[in-house]
């Protein structure tokens, strides 16, 4: 049988046409591999008790992703020298060597099926023409990533007594769990909210403004303790007067919201906070800290978790409880919408039950990105609510 010259050339298509695929799957592949594989040195390098243990572990974790994952038709190689442990400069967006093993927070990954190796990717049907195999490498570097996180904190009437002291608790908790597990950059702050929001004073729960009790700053070593004291001094009052130093809540020793919102705040003549629920004001506080001020840059996760123990009753525009639940929630919608769209902020919400006509609706119409919501009935569950969602913030930014 004759074979026209239109035969090969349709053969030639169909080969190039299926190791083109086969080649494309394998990069895709090894691409997965080494970014899997940096990231798994960099959290087993974190987490081991010294650097010299870190490198081990590190290489090992880089190993095992590497010998399980398939690239094209066969598993690839780490090429020589890899993992490189670096540092990544976030301001500069460069990765630079480390002096010994201080500063690493970067692990870099190659990984390579070559020729010169006897590894590469073999070819189905583009040998007919010659080519045998082809070569297939991939690049994968994951660095710690810079966190910014605001607390949003109900201080409405009914937050009064064991509630208040529970999610003092919690908030005390939740930095912890950052200062254990910290990043370099890392920031932090608390934003509060009845009617108003709350003042960066003292004691200062009771100041009507519109600054977050707790400025977002960098938790360095420094501004540890002056974080722990602002938590630790959280309605630190009895009857509005201060209580000296730094004191721990008692059950004799709580916020009394029926005397504390009578007439101005002795720290301030703008007024008290309000007896209220105004979620949108302490959002919006928080939004400004995070992304209005230049405090953090486009390398950050940027992280809100929006704290509450009754029903939305207020607003911006009708204050002293003036508004229905849902024209609150809907005010808190729009900042929860400016959060994550305009800003790329994720936002947990969580509901302490307190019976009622509380809906946890109107806490989930507010989570975002890869927040999620949470309810207890318990002020007791609080802190290990806390705790899972520091657990849940990202520490890695893969490359």
């Amino acid at each position: 049988m004759f074979m026209g010259p239109g035969v090969f050339v349709l053969l030639g298509f169909s080969a190039l046409a299926v190791d083109i695929s086969l080649i494309t799957m394998a990069e895709q592949q090894a691409q997965a591999t080494a970014d899997a594989a940096s990231h798994a040195a960099l959290v087993a390098y974190r987490s081991s008790a010294s650097p010299a243990a870190g490198l081990t572990a590190g290489n090992a974790a880089a190993n095992y992703i590497i010998n399980r994952n398939q690239v094209g038709t066969g598993q690839a190689d780490l090429t020589p020298g890899f993992p490189k442990y670096r540092i990544y400069d976030h301001a500069t967006g460069n990765f630079l060597p480390p002096s010994g093993t201080t500063g690493i927070n970067a692990v870099e990954v190659q990984i390579d099926r070559l020729d010169t190796n006897a590894n590469a990717q073999q070819t189905l049907l583009a040998s007919m023409f010659g080519v045998n195999s082809v070569d297939i490498d991939a690049r994968g570097v994951t660095a710690h990533q810079m966190r910014a996180i605001m607390l949003v904190q109900d201080f409405s009437c009914s937050m009064n007594g064991s509630n208040m002291q529970a999610s003092r608790t919690a908030t005390t908790g939740f930095f912890a769990y950052l200062q254990n597990f910290q990043q370099p950059g890392d920031m932090f702050g608390i934003t509060g909210y009845a009617d108003q929001g709350v003042d960066n004073v003292g004691y200062g729960t009771l100041v009507r403004t519109d600054d977050p009790w707790l400025p977002l700053m960098l938790t360095t070593p420094a501004n540890w303790s002056l974080i722990q004291s602002k938590i630790n001094g959280i309605c630190s009052r009895d009857n509005m007067k201060d209580i000296a130093g730094v004191t721990t809540i008692s059950p004799g020793n709580v916020c009394n919201w029926n005397n504390a919102y009578v007439g101005p705040d002795p720290d301030s003549s703008t007024g008290s906070l309000g007896v209220c629920t105004n979620p949108s004001i302490g959002m919006q506080m928080a939004i400004d800290e995070l992304a209005n001020k230049g405090k953090t840059h486009k390398t950050y996760f940027r992280g809100m978790v929006v704290f509450s123990d009754g029903v939305f009753n207020t607003t911006n525009s009708k204050p002293n409880c003036g508004a229905s639940a849902a024209d609150s929630t809907a005010e808190a919608i729009i900042a929860a919408d400016e959060a994550f769209t305009l800003h790329d902020i994720n936002i947990w919400t969580v509901l302490l039950d307190t019976g009622g006509s509380i809906n946890i609706s109107q806490m989930e119409a507010l989570e975002r990105g890869i927040g999620d919501t949470y309810e207890t009935n318990a002020a007791a569950d609080l802190p290990a609510i806390y705790r899972t969602i520091a657990e849940q913030i990202p520490t890695t930014l893969v490359f």
